[in-house]
């Protein structure tokens, strides 16, 4: 389901081993934010078992608050509903955001979508 838009934002999510993934490219700002977590969400819900949510962030070349948001949003659910999640690639912009405001402790982070299979496969 490959979404790609003309305010710059892409969104492709599919099934990989234990794993969800959200690759998500372009740029996540306030035009697109809901929609991206609309999309994940709703993904996320249909999958109905236990799989492992990985965003993949690695060709975001913009994020504004919004898109901090939506992954706050996405933690908060990952909490209640005690599944996975892990960001995995994320661009050195989003890092330092993530740092600045807190975030990125509250996160599991893997450096490529490969290591984060890796995590997941030594649970």
């Amino acid at each position: 389901m490959p979404e790609q838009t003309d305010d710059g934002f892409r969104l492709v999510i599919f099934p990989h081993e234990e794993c969800l993934v959200a690759d998500v490219a372009g740029e996540v700002d306030y035009r697109n934010a809901d929609r991206f977590q609309e999309r994940v969400g709703a993904a996320w819900r249909e999958t109905g078992d236990d799989r492992v949510l990985v965003i993949v962030l690695r060709e975001l070349t913009f994020a504004d608050s919004s898109a901090l948001v939506v992954l706050a949003r996405l933690l908060d659910r990952r909490h209640d509903s005690g599944r996975r999640l892990i960001l995995a690639a994320l661009p050195a912009y989003l890092e330092r955001m993530m740092v600045i405001s807190g975030l990125y402790e509250a996160f599991e982070v893997a450096p490529s979508l490969e290591a984060a299979m890796e995590a997941v496969r030594a649970a």
